[in-house]
């Protein structure tokens, strides 16, 4: 959970005004990606994409802007192998089924593709 955590407040965490706000309304997009994914849907914007740029920016007070998708994008690219070891042994451990890892990264490269556009 720290590591995952983390994620989320890779910028000034005391700028994030409700975690547990912040934590549900990802947790919404996450559900609602988790078919897309097993589906085979490419990454997109669209909705879902909205509502996890929108539940980032309400959490610090701001809007949602190009700048802050540049913004929420550079705080979103891990590059602490950590995490990705533990996604990967998580996915062997379940096999097929859609983790939230998965789902995250499917809401990451839609936001990937938001930003270049």
């Amino acid at each position: 959970m720290l590591l995952a955590g983390r994620q989320y407040w890779r910028g000034p965490a005391d700028r994030i005004r409700e975690p547990r706000g912040l934590y549900g309304q990802i947790g919404d997009v996450m559900a609602d990606v988790v078919p897309l994914v097993t589906d085979g849907v490419r990454p997109r914007g669209g909705d879902e994409l909205d509502r996890f740029v929108d539940a980032h920016a309400g959490a610090r007070g701001e809007r949602d802007t190009p700048r802050f998708r540049a913004q929420l994008l550079n705080d979103a690219t891990d590059s602490d192998q950590r995490i990705h070891r533990y996604w990967t042994l998580t996915e062997q451990l379940l096999g097929a089924r859609i983790t939230v890892g998965r789902a995250h990264d499917w809401v990451y490269r839609a936001l990937v593709d938001s930003v270049e556009r």
